[in-house]
């Protein structure tokens, strides 16, 4: 084996091995994109031309996982899982909204960004807390 494929091997066998740890699917798309370099290293391609396949097919799955439909569910479902709050469900009144679908609100003492679910609309009342994500409250209106 040449050493340019002994490189991309590894390169690839620790970013799967990373990415069984941090489970975001970033990795994955990297490992992907090292191991179509490792590829063409086995074909006898110049480590140049083995790096530009690396950042390009790596980029492009990176690409694709941002933007596809079933990237966004996956960071939605990621995202989610880091909500450590055990204050889901409590009440959040909202006068008015600053933005958009953002509002800074007071919760348990302390201020906090929040941002409104999808499906819920911005409007004057009560709303409730419904996770946690990236630092921010995510709100979902009341249900009377």
């Amino acid at each position: 084996m040449s050493g340019s494929l002994m490189i991309w091997v590894v390169l690839a066998l620790v970013a799967v091995f990373l990415e069984m740890l941090t489970r975001t699917f970033t990795l994955l798309a990297i490992a992907i994109g090292f191991g179509m370099a490792a590829l063409f290293a086995w074909m006898g391609f110049g480590f140049v031309f083995e790096l530009i396949v690396a950042v390009l097919v790596g980029g492009g799955c990176l690409w694709w996982l941002r933007r596809s439909p079933t990237g966004q569910a996956l960071q939605v479902a990621e995202e989610s899982r880091y909500s450590v709050i055990s204050d889901d469900g409590d009440e959040v009144h909202i006068s008015q909204w600053d933005s958009g679908d953002h509002v800074d609100v007071v919760f348990k003492g302390r201020n906090w960004e929040a941002k409104l679910a999808k499906g819920s609309q911005a409007h004057r009342g009560q709303y409730m807390v419904r996770e946690v994500r990236e630092g921010k409250l995510i709100l979902e209106e009341k249900k009377d």
